[in-house]
């Protein structure tokens, strides 16, 4: 799948989304009925009011607030004015789909005029039908990008059928009502098919060839360049008395001494100082006529550069290891800061259940499918009790609330960042202080990583989106944590399970997706291993690998390695099984054969995850046919074997032979494992 796909996707997405999200509560709306409507919303990073532009241009070139369309033009907007109201229940529809249908009015508004339609009346079975087929001949029969995949055709399609549940508005408005069921009764998603061929790709991760040299750099400006920035920001908003010449000549005498650490890639000062003239060139400029072009900035300016550069390091930082969405970045708030640790309130600090490490929490507020928004917190890390160590997102957070701190004062705002409205240098008014927009932290993070991180040739031009970060986030803590839940800073393995499910994995419904899609994706590179490396693996699966293996011949080549790992991975998803890495094997999750639920702290009728908490190597694993143990997991086998001897030695000393027999079972288990994997044997 291409990346121009990857980036349609997430659009698709959000268009999906609006389109057939439930009714949530609503938004605040001018109710003049005229040329504009404006809906007010309140999602952090975004505008604040959404607004429908009526009269556009229709295909005979006449406006759409033409005499001759009024009673539609009416109509149209009766059905808006419905789906947007507040209801008996309180809900209405949210007013970030403004944009996404409003597009899709005007479609279908420009298709009713096209073929003659003039009210809403009109749009019986045949109406929907040949709206339908219009779609497919236009939309659907493209090549490539050309043709539309089926869920944007639903997406298309969704708007008329939507005008159908309106009928008792229009009337109540004295307008002619419509007359047919959308579609004959047929499910929107079924014509979509009916009419449409593509499949939907899926929206990628940030690439590991970008994201891990991306986050090594995080680590390397949040210990060394961003307190260099911010020791910029300190020399340039600190007076320095006199006049204004005066104090001029003294900022640029200061900002003129400063020195700057090599990249460690370069080995190069990243930045070159204030003492020659600056020039920058700016890819991902909102305006289109800026992108590629070489600016001389001022010194004002390049302070603002170099403020606006660890601002996009540091949102790289908390998305791609805390899986944040935009919105709930820009969202966070800053009113006060702990006595104590010094930390801002929109981190918080609690004791793990063990009282031996401290967990990190991000708190903040939800806004996707949250209306009102709602708090949330995430986990972002932890550390043993009485370190000083703070997680790479805290550290993100800590550095932003200082950096920032000079203009949240100024303009009475607690927004942990914030944005400038004036177009050169720093704000220097309260007033030119904005909101931090999600369209500038995603092009902000597109020209940090283009500028500053080292990434393969074939990955120079990767069209990264915030999004992407966060299923990075979720392939990272499938591939490292061997849990399988969404724990940073594994390095430390001092994070509880318990709380990570609870305050994070289970209040995440996109992120559980992700973590699903990643989870088969693994499993099905497990189950190619095992095909293809049967004599090197062990474990109770092994037992239906010959089967597995004979299926998948009559499909595919069992040559052909993409192809094989395609059959499984689309078997595993049919059948719901995901992969749970361990250190002493992978579990392919299947309820029907698993035994640790029956020893774990809590027994479910119906588990559908593997009890993390009643697993152990030789009991519950050992017996199960969910296990697969392969070459990677030798390590752990070696070591358990080692110990196992010297246990048994020291057993032989004490005199403790009456206890032997257990140590022997688990010796022959590990012999077993080993023998089959690696050939080896107890000496």
């Amino acid at each position: 799948m291409s990346n121009s796909q990857s980036v349609r996707r997430e659009n698709e997405d959000e268009l999906y989304n609006a389109l057939t999200a439930p009714l949530d509560d609503p938004s605040e709306v001018d109710e003049s009925w005229g040329e504009t409507w404006t809906y007010e919303s309140s999602t952090a990073g975004y505008n604040s009011g959404h607004t429908f532009y009526w009269d556009f241009v229709l295909n005979d070139g006449s406006y759409f607030s033409a005499p001759q369309w009024s009673v539609l033009y009416a109509s149209v907007q009766a059905c808006i004015n419905s789906i947007f109201r507040k209801r008996d229940n309180g809900r209405g529809r949210r007013a970030g789909s403004v944009g996404q249908i409003t597009a899709q009015m005007r479609q279908f508004v420009r298709w009713m005029t096209m073929f003659g339609y003039r009210d809403l009346s009109c749009l019986d079975e045949f109406a929907y039908e040949e709206y339908a087929q219009w779609i497919g001949l236009t939309k659907c029969r493209g090549q490539g990008d050309a043709s539309i995949t089926i869920q944007s055709a639903f997406c298309v399609l969704a708007f008329p059928a939507m005008l159908y549940y309106q009928n008792a508005a229009l009337i109540d408005a004295g307008l002619p009502p419509v007359a047919g069921v959308p579609y004959g009764g047929e499910s929107t998603y079924a014509m979509a098919r009916q009419i449409c061929d593509k499949e939907v790709g899926f929206y990628p991760a940030v690439p590991d060839e970008v994201y891990i040299p991306a986050m090594n750099k995080v680590v390397e400006w949040l210990d060394r360049q961003i307190p260099e920035i911010q020791a910029t920001v300190d020399a340039y908003i600190t007076p320095y008395g006199g006049c204004e010449a005066t104090n001029n000549n003294r900022r640029r005498r200061v900002l003129n001494e400063l020195v700057f650490s090599p990249d460690e890639d370069t080995g190069e000062p990243w930045f070159a100082g204030f003492a020659e003239p600056i020039y920058v060139t700016r890819h991902f400029a909102h305006n289109a006529s800026r992108r590629g072009q070489e600016a001389k900035l001022n010194i004002g300016h390049t302070t603002r550069d170099v403020l606006q550069a660890s601002r996009n390091c540091c949102t790289i930082g908390i998305q791609g290891t805390v899986g944040m969405r935009v919105s709930e970045v820009c969202g966070l708030k800053v009113t006060a800061h702990d006595q104590e640790t010094g930390l801002p309130d929109c981190v918080k600090v609690e004791r793990s259940k063990s009282g031996l490490e401290e967990l990190f929490f991000i708190v903040g507020t939800v806004f996707k499918d949250k209306t009102p928004p709602r708090p949330g917190r995430w986990l972002a890390g932890s550390r043993p009790l009485g370190s000083d160590y703070l997680p790479i997102p805290i550290k993100a957070v800590v550095a932003l609330d200082r950096l920032f701190a000079p203009w949240r004062e100024m303009a009475g705002s607690d927004s942990l960042i914030v944005g400038f409205r004036n177009r050169v240098g720093v704000a220097l008014r309260g007033e030119d202080i904005t909101p931090i927009s999600a369209g500038a932290v995603r092009e902000g993070q597109k020209e940090w990583v283009r500028t500053y991180v080292k990434v393969p040739p074939e990955f120079a031009n990767w069209e990264i989106t915030t999004h992407q970060w966060r299923k990075s986030f979720a392939r990272f803590c499938i591939r490292v944590d061997s849990t399988l839940l969404p724990a940073i800073s594994r390095h430390l393995q001092h994070i509880s399970i318990a709380m990570t499910q609870r305050h994070y994995t289970g209040e995440d419904r996109e992120l559980l997706w992700l973590i699903r899609d990643a989870a088969i994706e693994l499993a099905a590179e497990l189950l190619y291993a095992a095909t293809h490396e049967g004599a090197k693996a062990a474990g109770g699966l092994m037992e239906e690998i010959p089967d597995i293996a004979s299926e998948m011949s009559r499909h595919v080549d069992p040559h052909d390695g993409k192809g094989c790992q395609a059959f499984l991975r689309s078997t595993l998803e049919r059948d719901n099984t995901w992969a749970w890495g361990l250190p002493w094997g992978a579990c392919l999750f299947r309820p029907e054969f698993a035994r640790c639920n029956l020893k774990g702290p809590s027994y479910k009728i119906f588990a559908t995850a593997p009890a993390l908490d009643g697993l152990s190597a030789y009991s519950s694993c050992g017996q199960c046919k969910n296990q697969l143990v392969l070459p990677q997991h030798l390590p752990f086998w070696l070591a358990r074997r080692d110990e196992l001897l010297v246990t048994k030695k020291q057993n032989n000393r004490k005199g403790l032979k009456d206890i032997d027999f257990i140590v022997g079972h688990r010796l022959v288990r590990c012999e077993g494992v080993i023998q089959k994997i690696h050939g080896a044997s107890i000496a």
